[in-house]
């Protein structure tokens, strides 16, 4: 099964790339991707295209963080259960904590190549019920997702 549409927000080149080879390895890469740097803009694009998952990159600007939080709380939001995933290069507690505070679903801290990429996409697929969209994820993919959960540094406090 695959995902029909993704929003990108806030995407360099390089980091679409590797969203874009760790989803069709799951077998799980959508049709259409759409992209949006601008905060009122995507949310427009979410309401109107109505994507099923969003990744956003967080470099610690407010403007990502209000654009996550728009898609749980604005009530024009179509879809307040929106998966949203964010990859940052923020890695103390309190980021994590203020990604949290946003509702998403997940926070992945950057750099991250492709196969810990996949691994902890299957995780948050699993982990939100879109299990199949996983059917790749090996048993031993799974064994390290559960030992590491994708932290490959300490997060600092």
């Amino acid at each position: 099964m695959n995902f029909e549409r993704i929003l990108l927000y806030g995407f360099a080149r390089n980091n679409y790339e590797l969203i874009r080879a760790a989803m069709e390895e799951l077998n799980c890469a959508p049709e259409n991707y759409d992209f949006s740097t601008n905060r009122k803009e995507a949310f427009e694009q979410c309401r109107r295209l109505v994507p099923q998952l969003v990744f956003a990159v967080w470099k610690g600007d407010e403007e990502t963080i209000s654009f996550l939080r728009n898609i749980r709380e604005d009530i024009r939001s179509p879809n307040r259960s929106l998966p949203t995933i964010v990859l940052s290069p923020l890695k103390k507690v309190t980021d994590v904590f203020k990604a949290c505070e946003a509702k998403v679903t997940d926070y992945i801290i950057l750099p991250i190549n492709k196969d810990d990429l996949k691994i902890r996409l299957s995780e948050t697929f699993q982990r939100n019920g879109l299990a199949a969209m996983t059917e790749n994820t090996s048993n031993q993919d799974w064994a390290v997702t559960t030992q590491n959960m994708g932290w490959k540094d300490k997060p600092e406090i």
